[in-house]
């Protein structure tokens, strides 16, 4: 993510995965927190089908992606 307009991407994006009850993404530290019962895979597929990469870390823990060059958002 690299401007706000990414951030709500990311944010619709997650926000739609069942068992999403709430999504709250942090542009500066480039992650993104959900509360629910959605599946890891399913959060991960959601924000990768966005056009953003995910990672996650062992146990559901955060996960650093690498950053790609460029969303297409036009920012």
């Amino acid at each position: 993510m690299t401007c706000g307009s990414c951030a709500n991407a990311v944010h619709r994006a997650l926000s739609a995965v069942p068992g999403a009850v709430s999504v709250d993404v942090e542009l500066g530290a480039a992650r993104a927190m959900v509360r629910g019962s959605a599946r890891p895979e399913d959060l991960l597929a959601a924000v990768r089908g966005a056009g953003y990469r995910a990672a996650m870390g062992p146990d559901g823990l955060p996960g650093r992606a690498p950053k790609a060059g460029g969303c297409g958002c036009g920012c």
